[in-house]
């Protein structure tokens, strides 16, 4: 006896199963038609009877299906925040959604597009329904055409199976709906099986997840703000740079001149070296390009043609600074680094290629190099500090900044390994921020590194000038993986709207893997911190002071200077060594400066010179030396932040006269949750407080929290003249 369709089904592997109820179900969705024509009986012989078929004309009546109804999952389109948001104002508690398509509308994008337009009492909304958990939109693994619903209340559970989607864009949309009460699991298993199927293979949609991560816990107006800058941040994301066709061109030719050079060994220069361009119709773009790249020294070979030297170009980077329609604009000759295919670092400056790998390692002029640079870093003994706390904190500043700088070149690698281990972390290695006082040797370090680095002096790039989002963007092609350094970065610069932006994109809408790009790294005095920079942004702050005009540091850091150190070469070097290694075990740290951090101790091993100085860390510098930490209890001591900690949450309560600081103390609490309330942060996990105060000892840092609170108790407390007579008697 032939089986019947249905015994044949079940004969079937539990994933074909599911993949024919998709299809069978898609095809509901899509042709509700033949359901209410009864073509489709057979499809549910032995369920119960379908409750109602009818048409969905407009939002109104879906809602009728959907009223009464507290849950909702389903796979669908949307195209506006707006459309997610319309279900919660007609009673629903919760949503899980599936993205779907409509047509080749993807709601993905759709979602994206709208999230940019930045209205943001939708976009809070939004946010505020994720981070309470009851929203989650979800991202399927492969087009989702079909549009089906799941409502569920305490006792029933609902089924409908449509073409209408929820920006009710089509009209006169059929539907099947199925009714059972919770109770019925066997008679719709096979239909939540479904829902399931689809979706086992989403990953979370990362746009709110983003934008929910960067609002954090904020409330009120910087809550509003902290929406407006993300949204300014995402707005730009995917520029057009094509409507630059100069911006267009010139990438093109630095990325074609660097896929050669990336080729070529030191002793093949026989090889065609020309990068070829055919220049644009129009008379005034033509005029463009070849103003643009005459410092490439471009070669016309016909009427319509010119060619450049791959190797000049890449060598030959730029920023541009000053302003355009001030007149004012000039370009500042900035150095370029990629990794050729031999494994060999090579920094372009001038127009130059210098390959800054060593062929092998050398011993003696290792051991010159370090000793160089321990003699640069001890020189904060000369500062003007007798704290030796101070001074040791000082130089783990100075030896965190050199390995920072040093592995920049680098950090393009690392974030691709990282990316591959951990897809879910859009962030990137961190930017470096150099703050502390004029005259603390924050711009001398920095020449210093640089120059070990390229081989010979490089000025800084003056930041009022240089420092911009667009002008970032457009240096990324030419300057490739070497780092941006900024001088003079104003105190507000930082977390300022354009700044914060470049910071947020560049890593984490601009980065791509076959996309080369900089470290930034920024140096000011008193550089404003926010608390959306903790994982963007490494602070290393430069407490000594140096008196000026001191004739014999000068000369001290003149010889300095003027010593040949070839120390850079046989850094990376064994950096390439260590990478390899970590390739080879599939290992990836998350802390960017593990492999400087391993290739340092090489060194001096290499060297013959034994362990490192402990100035060299085995851990990120602000998790051995937290100057927020020490500022807040600093703070506290002082009575300028009162801790009221007699329940749960903690509240700490900052003096008016520290109203414009609190910004900047917030940005020290790493990994506390907190939100503000005026002048009042709400620390709402204490021992998590406890820890960060230790140094991941909670009951240290609770100790040393209760001492500080005592001093501040101390300071204020009213002396009577028993006690100035008690602290007299006490012997010298």
């Amino acid at each position: 006896m032939a089986e019947t369709p249905s015994a044949e089904r079940d004969r079937l592997p539990a994933s074909d199963r599911l993949d024919e109820s998709r299809n069978h179900l898609q095809q509901l969705s899509l042709f509700g038609g033949r359901a209410e024509r009864g073509l489709m009986k057979d499809e549910f012989a032995g369920r119960r009877p379908l409750r109602k078929v009818g048409r969905i004309n407009g939002p109104g009546d879906f809602d009728k299906l959907t009223a009464g109804f507290k849950r909702m999952r389903c796979v669908t389109y949307v195209a506006t925040t707006a459309d997610v948001l319309r279900s919660y104002d007609h009673g629903l508690e919760s949503m899980e959604l599936v993205l779907g398509y409509r047509l080749e509308d993807s709601a993905e994008t759709a979602m994206k597009n709208d999230m940019r337009q930045g209205d943001a009492t939708a976009l809070d909304k939004l946010v505020s329904l994720y981070q309470s958990r009851r929203l989650l939109p979800l991202v399927p693994k492969r087009r989702e055409h079909s549009k089906y619903y799941i409502l569920e209340d305490d006792e029933r559970i609902r089924f409908v199976f449509t073409s209408y989607n929820l920006s009710g864009s089509h009209q006169g949309n059929l539907y099947v709906l199925f009714d059972y009460a919770k109770s019925e699991e066997d008679g719709y298993r096979d239909l939540l099986e479904l829902y399931e199927s689809v979706k086992a293979g989403c990953t979370e949609f990362s746009d709110l997840r983003s934008l929910a991560e960067h609002v954090g816990d904020e409330v009120g107006g910087e809550r509003a703000k902290a929406i407006q800058v993300w949204v300014t941040a995402e707005s730009e994301t995917e520029e057009d740079e094509d409507r630059d066709a100069l911006s267009l061109t010139i990438a093109d030719i630095v990325g074609r001149a660097v896929a050669k050079v990336r080729e070529v060994s030191d002793e093949s220069t026989s090889q065609n070296m020309d990068v070829k361009v055919n220049l644009p119709a129009d008379p005034q773009e033509r005029k463009k390009l070849m103003d643009a790249t005459r410092g490439w020294s471009p070669k016309q070979t016909s009427a319509d043609e010119i060619t450049f030297d791959a190797g000049l170009v890449a060598a030959s980077a730029y920023v541009v600074s000053g302003d355009a329609r001030k007149k004012t604009q000039l370009v500042v000759n900035w150095p370029s680094a990629w990794i050729r295919r031999d494994l060999r670092l090579v920094v372009g400056f001038h127009g130059e290629q210098r390959i800054r790998t060593a062929d092998e390692m050398d011993q003696d002029a290792i051991r010159r190099g370090l000793k160089n640079i321990e003699r640069y870093i001890e020189t904060v003994e000369r500062g003007q500090t007798r704290n030796v706390k101070v001074r040791e904190r000082a130089k783990a500043m100075m030896g965190e900044t050199l390995l920072h700088m040093f592995a920049a070149p680098f950090l393009h690698e690392w974030n691709k390994r990282k990316r591959r281990a951990y897809p879910r972390l859009a962030e990137g290695p961190p930017d470096l921020v150099v703050t502390g006082g004029s005259g603390n040797g924050k711009t001398r370090f920095a020449e210093y590194c640089l120059k070990l680095m390229v081989g010979e002096a490089v000025p800084l790039l003056d930041a009022p000038d240089t420092l911009s989002r667009s002008k970032v963007r457009k240096a990324i092609p030419r300057v490739l993986s070497f780092p941006l350094v900024f001088d003079e970065v104003h105190g507000k610069t930082l977390a300022s709207k354009d700044v914060g932006s470049l910071i947020r994109s560049l890593w984490e809408a601009w980065w791509g893997p076959d996309r080369e790009t900089p470290v930034l790294v920024f140096l000011g005095n008193d550089l404003e911190r926010k608390d959306w920079m903790v994982r963007r942004v490494k602070f290393v702050d430069y407490e000594v002071h140096f008196p000026p005009k001191n004739e014999d540091n000068e000369r001290l850091l003149g010889s300095l200077f003027a010593e040949t150190n070839d120390i850079y070469r046989y850094f990376t070097r064994q950096y390439i060594e260590e990478e390899r290694r970590e390739a080879a075990r599939d290992f990836v740290s998350l802390d960017a400066l593990y492999t400087a951090r391993q290739t340092i101790r090489a060194l001096y091993r290499v060297g013959g010179l034994g362990d490192t100085p402990k100035y060299f860390l085995d851990k990120p510098v602000e998790e051995e030396h937290d100057i927020g930490r020490e500022r807040w209890l600093e703070a506290i001591e002082h009575g300028q932040i009162k801790m009221a900690m007699a329940a749960n949450p903690w509240f700490a309560d900052f003096e008016p006269d520290m109203e414009k600081q609190i910004d900047e103390y917030r940005g020290y609490l790493r990994a506390v949750k907190h939100r503000r309330e005026g002048r009042r942060l709400i620390l709402e996990v204490p021992d998590t407080v406890c820890s960060w105060f230790g140094n991941g000892d909670p009951q240290v840092g609770k100790q040393r929290l209760l001492e500080a609170v005592r001093t501040q108790e101390r300071q204020t407390k009213p002396r009577g003249l028993r006690g100035l007579f008690s602290r007299r008697s006490k012997p010298e």
